[in-house]
C-alpha cells in the first residue's frame, strides 16, 4: 500500500550551529540600536553646534557675570522676586547647556553600542590599543557638561540667595561676588571645551579622539599605510573593507598597494594645488571604474572630503613623511641632478625635537635606474 509522502517527510536540516540564530538576531538588534543612537547624537550635536546656540553657550557665563556685577553696582536694577530670577535663568541655563550635554550623553551611548556590536561580531574594539583614550575622552566631555550645569545652578542659587538679603549688604555683595566668579570661570571653561561640542556631530566621531600608541616600524606602501595606522579602531576596520572593495573593482593590472597609493596621492596633490582638477579626474579614470568614482562623491564614510580629512589627520601626526614627498616632488619638477643622473636618490627626515625618548625617522630611497634592485639600509643610532 503506498505511503503518504506528507506523513514521511522530514524537516530540512538546520545549516547553522546551535545559538547562531539568536546571535544573528542580537546583532541585528544592536545595529538598530546603534543607528538610533547615532541619529540622536547627530541631531543634538548639530543643534549644539548651530551658530546661535553656540553663541548662547559661550555667553551664558558672561551673562551671569554681568548680571551679578550690575547687582553689586546698581542693586535697584536687580529683580526682587524669587520667581523672576528662576523664570529668567533656569530656562536660559538649560537652553544654553542642555543640547551640548544631551549630545555628550548620546555620543557616549553611541560609542557603547558600537563597541558592543564589535564584540558581538568577534572583533572587540575595546581591546584595541588606544580605545581607552577614546572612551575616556567621551567621559571627559560628559563630565565637563555636568560640571558646567552644576556651576550654572550654583551661580543661580547665589543670585537667588541674594534676594533674601538686604540690598547692598555684605551678604548681598558676597553672594553676587561668588556668582561673578562662577560666571567668569564658566565662560573660560566653556571656551576651552568647545571642541567637545564639534565632535558630537562628527561623521567620524572617534578620529579626533584617537591617539595611535602602536604602529609598524616600516610602512609599505607609505601613504596609505600611514593613514591606516592613524585611524581609530572602528574606522580602520571600515577602511579595510572599503579598500578591498576598491581594489576588486579597480584595474586588474595594478596591485592593491598601487591602487590605494595612487588614489591617495592624487587626492593629496590636487588638494595641495600641485595637480589640476581635470588632470586628477583623468588620472583616476585610468584605474578606477565608475562605481568607485561615484563613491568618492557619495560614500557615507570614504568620500573625497573624508579621505582628505584622513590625509590631513595623518599629516598632523607625521609631517615628516609629507616633507619627504614635497622634496621628491620638487626634485621631479625641477629635474634635479639626482633625477637626471638616473641613479639612487636617498632622502631622510627626522624630528628636531623628540619626546619620551622616541622619534620618527623616515627614509625614502628611490631607484631611478630602469632595472629593479633590492637593497638594505642600516640605521645606526647613538646610545
Amino acid at each position: 500500500m503506498p505511503t503518504d509522502i506528507a506523513d514521511t517527510a522530514q524537516p530540512l536540516p538546520n545549516p547553522y550551529i546551535p545559538g547562531s540564530e539568536e546571535n544573528l538576531g542580537a546583532i541585528e538588534k544592536l545595529n538598530n540600536i546603534l543607528d538610533s543612537r547615532e541619529s540622536t547624537r547627530i541631531y543634538w550635536g548639530r543643534l549644539s553646534w548651530w551658530g546661535p546656540m553656540r553663541i548662547l553657550r559661550q555667553s551664558f557665563g558672561i551673562l551671569i557675570f554681568l548680571a551679578a556685577f550690575v547687582g553689586i553696582v546698581a542693586p535697584i536694577l536687580t529683580p526682587t522676586s524669587l520667581w523672576q530670577v528662576l523664570a529668567l535663568w533656569l530656562p536660559l541655563l538649560f537652553l544654553a547647556l542642555g543640547p551640548s550635554q544631551m549630545g555628550a550623553e548620546a555620543a557616549m551611548k553611541a560609542a557603547e553600542a558600537r563597541f558592543e556590536l564589535s564584540a558581538r561580531q568577534g572583533n572587540d574594539h575595546r581591546a584595541t590599543p588606544g580605545s581607552d583614550r577614546i572612551i575616556e575622552s567621551l567621559r571627559d566631555s560628559r563630565r565637563n557638561g555636568w560640571l558646567q550645569i552644576t556651576l550654572g545652578l550654583f551661580a543661580i542659587g547665589m543670585m537667588t540667595f541674594s534676594i533674601f538679603n538686604e540690598k547692598a549688604s555684605i551678604s548681598w555683595n558676597m553672594a553676587l561676588l561668588i556668582a561673578m566668579v562662577i560666571g567668569l570661570g564658566m565662560s573660560v571653561h566653556t571656551r576651552m571645551t568647545m571642541d567637545d561640542v564639534l565632535n558630537h556631530a562628527d561623521a567620524l566621531p572617534f578620529l579626533a579622539l584617537y591617539a595611535p600608541t602602536h604602529h609598524p616600524t616600516g610602512i609599505t606602501p607609505a601613504i596609505s599605510s600611514l593613514i591606516r595606522a592613524h585611524l581609530d579602531p572602528v574606522l580602520a576596520g571600515e577602511w579595510d573593507t572599503w579598500s578591498r572593495r576598491v581594489c576588486e573593482t579597480a584595474n586588474p593590472e595594478m596591485s592593491k598597494d598601487e591602487v590605494l597609493e595612487r588614489l591617495i596621492l592624487l587626492l593629496y596633490l590636487q588638494e595641495s594645488g600641485a595637480l589640476p582638477e581635470e588632470k586628477m579626474q583623468s588620472e583616476l579614470g585610468e584605474f578606477l571604474d565608475q562605481t568607485c568614482l561615484n563613491d568618492l562623491r557619495q560614500h557615507h564614510l570614504f568620500n573625497r572630503g573624508t579621505l582628505l580629512r584622513m590625509i590631513a589627520h595623518a599629516k598632523a601626526w607625521q609631517p615628516g613623511l609629507f616633507r619627504v614627498l614635497a622634496r621628491l616632488q620638487g626634485d621631479l619638477l625641477d629635474h634635479a641632478q639626482v633625477i637626471a643622473d638616473e641613479g639612487w636618490r636617498l632622502d631622510v627626515e627626522f624630528e628636531n625635537v623628540c619626546f619620551d625618548g622616541q622619534g620618527h625617522l623616515f627614509i625614502a630611497l628611490n631607484n631611478q635606474r630602469p632595472q629593479p634592485q633590492r637593497v638594505s639600509i642600516e640605521v645606526h643610532v647613538p646610545g
